[in-house]
């Protein structure tokens, strides 16, 4: 009986204490995971941002006003198209004319259409660069608009991490049965009778 008195207070303190690393352990563990979860949600919507960003800037640095000097001119075009019949109907030439007065009416209906066209691809010319730095100030704003979104996907998660990592605390009956064990440990030692 003298050895039990040394042992099993000594197992139980051990076994205590093993339960109160255990607990330790796992808690740190989820709290670990919890944090890289985190870093890792961070760091995705810094790659997208950044990736949004990269997106624009490239658009803007291929951005030319041909294709909008392209635009404007089909545009102008279009309209001139419409209205051509009725400048053609103008320039008809009534009955009993002759032909040389004629010939004179539709090349002058020519000059007037050529004389629009060039005058619709002049305007288009003008007007191409102020339509692309319009669609790029539209697309910068664009990009602002998707950063704030991001940035608010982004903070919405990290206080839901920040949640989850505030809500993991230890096992409160290991914690318990830890306490219950080192104090029935220190207790049977101090008495030294192993089993009382």
């Amino acid at each position: 009986m003298g050895t039990e008195a040394l042992w099993v207070p000594l197992a139980i303190g051990a076994a205590s204490a093993g339960a109160g690393y255990i607990n330790s352990q796992r808690t740190a563990r989820r709290q670990d995971e919890a944090l890289a979860q985190q870093i890792r949600d961070q760091v995705a919507a810094r790659q997208a941002a950044a990736q949004r960003v990269a997106q624009t800037v490239q658009e803007t640095a291929a951005s030319a006003p041909e294709q909008d000097r392209a635009g404007a001119l089909q545009g102008y075009l279009d309209a001139l198209r419409a209205h051509r019949a009725a400048a053609s109907g103008a320039m008809a030439t009534p009955g009993g004319t002759s032909a040389a007065f004629q010939q004179d009416a539709r090349d002058a209906a020519g000059g007037v259409q050529d004389y629009g066209d060039r005058v619709a691809d002049l305007m288009a010319r003008i007007d191409a660069p102020a339509l692309q730095r319009q669609r790029e100030g539209f697309a910068i704003g664009n990009l602002g608009v998707d950063l704030a979104r991001l940035r608010s996907k982004a903070q919405g998660m990290d206080f839901l991490n920040e949640l989850r990592l505030r809500g993991i605390r230890r096992n409160p009956w290991l914690d318990l049965a830890t306490q219950t064990g080192q104090s029935a440990a220190w207790t049977m030692a101090r008495r030294g009778n192993g089993g009382a």
